[in-house]
């Protein structure tokens, strides 16, 4: 009597091994492609600018997130330049640079006025952000303070080797660096006025 064989031989075993290598290859494959699509899908970037070059000194924006986005807001905002002294150029507004896991809805940007020279406030003013709840009313969101302006006279006397009265007359620029084209136009906004001139108004943008 011929005895029946049980298990598999070497040469089936290793087809197999073969075949379920095959089938999990594909599998994983076509996971990877889904993934990817569905990140490029949702990573798609964008920016809202509203700063001193718009023309006006607020903006309403609507940022749509129920896409499913995930990745991070990058808000910069800056506060309104501080206007300068007869002698003295102003100081600059306060710069944030603040990341948000998420932002979706209404909101409402105020941007702080610049000082003004010779004015009753030559202080910059503070840049706001306020969300727009579904009541209709703001809650502050993030905001960045404007430079403060003083009256200050420039002593020649007592000035450093190399430094001179003109030097001091310029405004101080904030501190904020364009990344992009997109941003050049920010790098006007939050400075501080040359002497005898008003400080620059602030500015935001936000980016994904």
């Amino acid at each position: 009597m011929e005895l029946r064989r049980s298990g598999f031989t070497i040469a089936e075993f290793v087809i197999s091994l073969m075949v379920m290598f095959i089938i999990m290859g594909s599998v994983i494959t076509v996971t990877f492609k889904k993934a990817k699509q569905t990140i490029n899908k949702y990573l798609a970037e964008g920016y809202e600018v509203c700063d001193c070059t718009s023309g006006t000194d607020y903006c309403l924006i609507t940022i749509d997130n129920n896409s499913g986005r995930n990745e991070f807001y990058t808000v910069q905002i800056l506060g309104g330049g501080a206007a300068g002294s007869a002698e003295k150029g102003g100081a600059a507004g306060e710069t944030k640079i603040v990341h948000y896991p998420t932002l979706n809805g209404q909101y409402y940007i105020k941007l702080g006025a610049g000082g003004e020279y010779g004015g009753d406030n030559i202080n910059g003013g503070n840049t706001a952000i306020y969300k727009v709840l579904d009541n209709g009313k703001f809650e502050l969101l993030e905001f960045a303070m404007g430079g403060v302006g003083s009256k200050e006279k420039i002593d020649i006397a007592s000035l450093p080797p190399g430094v001179t009265s003109s030097d001091l007359a310029k405004g101080e620029k904030p501190n904020f660096e364009a990344s992009s084209a997109d941003e050049v136009s920010m790098m006007q906004c939050g400075a501080g006025g040359d002497a005898g001139r008003n400080g620059a108004m602030g500015g935001v943008i936000i980016k994904w």
